[in-house]
């Protein structure tokens, strides 16, 4: 009887086949997975037209400057690092001068996100089904309107490197080549350039760097720490020495370190928890269903102890948070963590799989109105309300037919977008209000360098926007600007155009017929000449 006893050892060593792996039955689901991506590429051709926002404006004209020589910061300012700009302009060269162009090059970037998050999926989740839930996941929350993810946001431009990155490191885990290190940390490197946000990515992998050190040994964790962090700085050593040579280092240094240092600590912390609230509301109104699947996948990675992909999520919501400022489309920073959660729970089993391919559908059906049937414009007033991003084009197209190029105009607003379109110079570096409007040192000394260039330079057209967002105007802000253009205005300038914003739809009046209209909506946009 004992010698026909069968043991551990007699056992077979053949392991059952689990559901995820076996391809005949989880093709359909990968199927409809791959269909859905599919869907949501459709649609981001289909509102390519979409009218910029003010941060595309931004990019834009920066990234139109360059192409004609002029460096970042020389004669238009803001305190993000020109990585993004950069990128618009290579886009703009490739593709031409238009808003298509940038939201098709928004496209392939996120088709190549999409495509990363799926390898990421495959490296961390070993199993196709998740890997595709996953991108398929990326695909639809980066098109939620609720995140404004059909825009071409920095955001966008810093997930796709620091992605890259992410993969190259762990693909070094596995096989330690000095080489492949490097280049992580270069991915990692441009993320910051893209916006300063990705330096969080970043420490992310040297902590990972830190805690091989058992494994790898002392000396040789300070050797990869030193090689990674050599070449994540890298690019920010080229980004500065560039700005150095092209004579524009104390205005880069001005507004991306001593300004931006006092835009962080503006927001009170009650105000900033609130925001973030009120924003978590609002960006899981589109995709909420995979949210609650990512917060499904979120707790089985807890259970089964696996970190990376829980720390990867803890450090996208960190990269959020520099300043407290908890705007929509500052989430996108965290979507391919919360993508892989959702991947995570598509791992469960063969039911979750089809569970999380339901949602996932069921995602894009939501949005289906957004993506399929309303018009670009339509899309852009449903996500932006009265902001007058679609006035931006008409009042541009006025002015671009009314000047000569070597004539420049200024805008009282935040709307740099204006100065793309008609392709014109501000008369002012400032193009945004913002700066103008906050409570620190530097604000009244702005206005007064905003008067001062209008003044000197006597741009041909002024615009005024009338609209709240385009000032955010507080209850201590100078009003030194004011005051100036209610005296200055009259003897100096005309109107020539108005653009209402009505609900029913704008109401353009142009040359003589503005003269003596009186807007119906207190939204709206001036356009004065000067006399």
């Amino acid at each position: 009887m004992a010698k026909n006893r069968r043991t551990a050892v007699d056992a077979p060593v053949i392991a059952p086949v689990r559901p995820e792996s076996d391809f005949g039955r989880i093709a359909l689901p990968c199927v409809l997975l791959f269909i859905a991506i599919a869907l949501i590429i459709a649609g981001r051709i289909r509102l390519a037209d979409a009218p910029f926002e003010r941060d595309e404006g931004e990019y834009a004209y920066m990234g139109q400057l360059m192409l004609e020589g002029v460096p970042p910061y020389a004669i238009a300012a803001n305190m993000k690092f020109p990585g993004t700009s950069a990128v618009y302009a290579i886009f703009l060269a490739l593709f031409g001068q238009s808003i298509t162009a940038v939201h098709i090059a928004l496209l392939l970037i996120n088709a190549a996100t999409i495509w990363l998050i799926y390898l990421l999926g495959r490296k961390l989740l070993s199993s196709p089904g998740a890997s595709l839930a996953a991108a398929a996941a990326y695909a639809a929350l980066s098109s939620g309107w609720s995140l404004m993810g059909m825009w071409a946001h920095a955001t966008h431009f810093v997930v796709l490197p620091a992605t890259a990155g992410l993969l190259l490191f762990l693909h070094w885990q596995d096989r330690p080549r000095p080489s492949t290190l490097i280049w992580s940390g270069i991915l990692f490197g441009v993320s910051v350039l893209m916006k300063q946000h990705g330096i969080l990515f970043a420490a992310f992998a040297a902590i990972l760097i830190l805690r091989g050190h058992k494994d790898r040994g002392t000396l040789q964790t300070v050797r990869d720490s030193a090689l990674f962090g050599g070449a994540a700085i890298l690019p920010f050593l080229v980004m500065t020495a560039t700005l150095w040579r092209a004579g524009v280092a104390d205005q880069f240094w001005f507004w991306a370190f001593t300004y931006a240092s006092q835009y962080a600590s503006a927001m009170p912390l009650a105000a900033g928890l609130k925001m973030l609230f009120d924003s978590l509301r609002h960006i899981t109104l589109a995709n909420w269903a995979i949210w609650i699947a990512a917060g499904a996948g979120a707790v089985i990675l807890w259970r089964e102890g696996r970190f990376l992909i829980l720390g990867f999520l803890l450090t996208s919501f960190l990269a959020i948070c520099p300043g407290l400022y908890f705007r929509e489309h500052y989430f996108i920073l965290m979507l391919p963590a919360v993508a892989l959660c959702a991947g995570a729970a598509a791992k469960f089993s063969y039911p979750a799989l089809w569970a999380v391919t339901a949602v996932i559908l069921f995602s894009v059906f939501e949005q289906g109105e957004f993506l399929f049937q309303v018009s670009p414009m339509t899309a852009t007033n449903a996500v932006y309300g009265a902001n007058p991003f679609p006035e931006a084009l008409e009042i541009a197209k006025y002015i671009r037919s009314h000047t000569a190029k070597e004539e420049t105009i200024a805008v009282l607003g935040s709307e740099p977008e204006i100065f793309f379109y008609a392709q014109r110079r501000s008369a002012t570096p400032y193009i945004y209000m913002y700066p103008l409007m906050e409570a620190h040192p530097f604000a009244r000394e702005m206005q007064e360098g905003f008067i001062r260039d209008i003044e000197t330079k006597k741009p041909q057209y002024v615009v005024i926007v009338n609209v709240a967002t385009s000032w955010l105007r507080a209850a201590d802000s100078a009003t030194l600007l004011f005051d100036w253009w209610s005296k200055y205005a009259p003897q100096n300038y005309r109107q020539v155009g108005i653009a209402d914003i009505l609900p029913e739809g704008t109401n353009y009046r142009w040359d003589s017929a503005s003269a003596g209209y009186q807007p119906r909506s207190a939204a709206n946009v001036v356009v004065f000449k000067r006399l």
